[in-house]
């Protein structure tokens, strides 16, 4: 029996976890991935900080109306192509069943590098300013920071067994399972394959791998949306935060100060601290302590000046921000005269405070890696798409824009790439008040070290039943467009940049021999 047949004690003892993880879920559960971690633990961490920060937006965004051709009005330009494809220009009198944005609403961001004409981006992309008791402060959005060179887009990408043409497709050539259903094709992404044989998420299989160092209780990995299959691997998990409370609080023993309080917490603890002749009873009591000494070390980690953030923004509610005691209102978004909760820019402030945390030695986490999970919903675009859409890009916007300050802030640029995953692309024909489910579609990635101002993949003609071999350009009657790039390929280029090495790309992405390798939007 070879080396790599021998399922060790300590594998043994990962799987096992993983298991019982995988199978319980729910926000306090992760944590047991802390036991995985310990055994995983050798020799401290790669060298220097780096950051994946996963954007997921829920329901398959409607990317094709995010960065567009804006070459000319002329017909038979690539902007009349887009136009015609989608319905012709929305307006809620004349065409009210048109998707296509106008030419001069686009804003233009010239013709990128590599690319052969002009792109414009949505207007809601625009820069802000958010405005609280007389002080404005301006903040970027996506269009000024892909001008910068800070933003780059991969056109056409989407789950792949393999590269496939549309005769390819119609003479029955495998392709992805459930094509166009949102948790399938969700699940596909988060499993970083095109298929369903993997068990674990690609974020989870890059951290299995790559040596974080740091605090043996906290995961590398951490949410603040939930649980996500992405981050779940063989021996790591998640570490579920609140976007607001911080720390994952056990049955609300939250160390409060009245009396009660302490004398459940130190009852709680003392029943746990009691002997047992059972081994799991054992193991479940040693686990809730290691939670609760995790609680305290994020909690207080985060209460510290190591954990505060001092970067403006517009919020909700009349109290100001209060960072040294804390306390981050709610954030906000004004458009069309109305206000909106920003649950995004919540979870990236939540994001922003732990990587400021993570990077601090006197915090005593000291990752040199780590992999964040947010998440906002509403992109299943069937109806008022054209309304819908613009509040999504805004919030979606704003928040990165308010990211990448506060990561300047604290001089973390450089150390973060934050990326989209959206489970599919959707339909370019209207189908009378939105569009429906699709294949591939258009994601964006943002750092410090990002090659921005760029398009990687094929951007795709956005013709209604597309078979153009020559340009590699596929799409069915509606305009749900063959994905020309793997989410393998996307997904090795962001975890070779995070320090796993290229001989063992194919171990976190199995398939990506099929493809022509990672791309380039990273060094």
């Amino acid at each position: 029996m070879s080396i790599s047949a021998k399922l060790s004690r300590r594998a043994l003892m990962a799987r096992s976890v993983s298991s019982v993880a995988a199978v319980l879920g729910g926000s306090f559960l992760p944590q047991l991935g802390t036991l995985g971690q310990a055994l995983a633990a050798a020799s401290g961490g790669l060298p220097g900080y780096k950051a994946l920060v996963c954007v997921y937006l829920a329901g398959g965004n409607d990317s094709f109306n995010l960065l567009v051709p804006r070459d000319s009005q002329a017909g038979g330009s690539r902007y009349d192509t887009y136009r015609q494809s989608r319905g012709g220009v929305y307006d809620p009198n004349s065409n009210p069943l048109g998707l296509a944005l106008g030419f001069n609403q686009l804003l233009d961001v010239g013709t990128p590098m590599g690319e052969g004409s002009a792109y414009g981006m949505h207007p809601q992309t625009a820069d802000y300013v958010a405005s609280r008791n007389g002080q404005n402060y301006q903040y970027p959005g996506l269009h000024t920071l892909f001008g910068q060179g800070q933003l780059a887009f991969v056109a056409n990408v989407g789950p792949l067994i393999e590269p496939i043409s549309k005769t390819d497709f119609n003479a029955g050539a495998p392709r992805p399972p459930q094509l166009y259903s949102h948790n399938d094709q969700e699940l596909l992404w988060n499993l970083g394959i095109g298929d369903t044989t993997a068990i674990t998420g690609w974020g989870g299989r890059l951290l299995d791998l790559i040596d974080s160092g740091g605090h043996p209780a906290l995961p590398p990995n951490i949410s603040i949306a939930g649980n996500s299959r992405f981050q779940i691997g063989a021996s790591v998990f998640p570490y579920q935060m609140s976007a607001t409370l911080g720390a994952t609080q056990l049955l609300s023993f939250d160390g409060s100060t009245t009396l009660f309080g302490e004398q459940r917490r130190l009852a709680l603890e003392a029943l746990l601290g009691q002997p047992s002749a059972h081994l799991l009873t054992t193991e479940y009591a040693s686990t809730l302590l290691r939670s609760r000494e995790l609680e305290q070390l994020v909690r207080g980690g985060l209460s510290s000046p190591a954990g505060q953030l001092n970067t403006s923004y517009d919020y909700s509610g009349p109290n100001a921000p209060d960072p040294a005691m804390g306390f981050y209102p709610d954030a906000n978004l004004h458009l069309m005269g109305e206000d909106y909760p920003n649950r995004l820019q919540d979870q990236l402030r939540m994001v922003a405070r732990m990587i400021k945390l993570s990077r601090d030695p006197s915090a005593g986490i000291n990752h040199s890696r780590q992999i964040y999970y947010v998440r906002l919903g509403g992109f299943d675009t069937h109806a008022s798409q054209m309304t819908q859409q613009q509040v999504l890009l805004a919030q979606v916007s704003q928040a990165l824009g308010w990211f990448w300050q506060a990561l300047g802030e604290i001089g973390a640029q450089s150390e973060v790439t934050a990326f989209t995953m959206s489970e599919f692309g959707r339909t370019l024909s209207s189908n009378g008040d939105g569009s429906d489910h699709a294949w591939g579609g258009i994601q964006a990635v943002l750092g410090g070290e990002v090659l921005g101002q760029r398009i990687y993949g094929r951007y795709p003609q956005l013709m209604l039943n597309a078979d153009n071999n020559a340009l590699q350009d596929w799409s069915f009657a509606r305009g749900q467009y063959i994905p020309t790039t793997a989410t393998e390929q996307m997904g090795a280029t962001l975890g070779r940049w995070l320090g796993l090495p290229n001989a063992v790309l194919d171990q976190v992405f199995p398939n990506l021999a099929q493809f022509s390798g990672p791309l380039s939007f990273l060094p």
